[in-house]
């Protein structure tokens, strides 16, 4: 058994302090294999995988006294990581933000109508997604990194200049073709 698990085990008895560096503890410890875990349910999204294992450990610290030691400290994180999904799914939903949708999401609340059509709109997504993946694959390299640091990674078209050794100018000019070449193969693709 770690040495966490058995402080844990007995946070009940301590006093605030103790509980502080007792969440400290869990944090060092099971932080990375808890964002994994959340990275996995939030579709890769780094940014809402960082919030969501924050809220966690925080609703982790005010909770911390009631852990009892029916299951590992890990399991008891995940549990509280995934009402904190499922809470951040139903704040998207309410927000009309629902591009994607979780199978612990459907499990929950069903297939209604709205259900059903985010699910659409998400399958049409996943389809546009790797249509586009597939055509940039058969574009020259300079076009698909061009097209890959301006949408995918967000870089300015200065960023992108120093990355490939060219000017601002000669960038945009790259980026005007890599997105006509783009769309030409993404029409060609709808056609066939």
């Amino acid at each position: 058994m770690k040495t966490t698990e058995r402080h844990v085990r007995g946070v009940a008895e301590q006093d605030e302090k103790s509980r502080e560096l007792t969440l400290g503890e869990l944090y060092e410890d099971y932080r990375e294999r808890l964002l994994r875990f959340v990275l996995f349910r939030v579709h890769g999204d780094d940014a809402i995988a960082e919030d969501i294992v924050q809220e966690a450990f925080t609703a982790a610290l005010v909770s911390l006294s009631g852990f009892r030691s029916r299951s590992s400290p890990y399991t008891w994180l995940c549990s509280i990581a995934q009402h904190k999904i499922a809470d951040h799914y139903r704040r998207e939903s309410a927000d009309q933000r629902t591009g994607e949708l979780s199978l612990d999401h459907l499990a929950d609340h069903g297939a209604d109508d709205s259900t059903i059509s985010s699910i659409e709109r998400w399958l049409e997504y996943q389809e546009t997604r790797d249509m586009v993946r597939r055509a940039l694959q058969d574009l020259p390299e300079t076009y698909a990194d061009v097209i890959r640091y301006k949408y995918f990674d967000g870089l300015t078209l200065s960023e992108i200049g120093q990355e490939l050794g060219r000017s601002p100018k000669a960038v945009e000019g790259l980026l005007a073709r890599a997105r006509r070449a783009l769309s030409s193969t993404l029409t060609e693709a709808a056609h066939s």
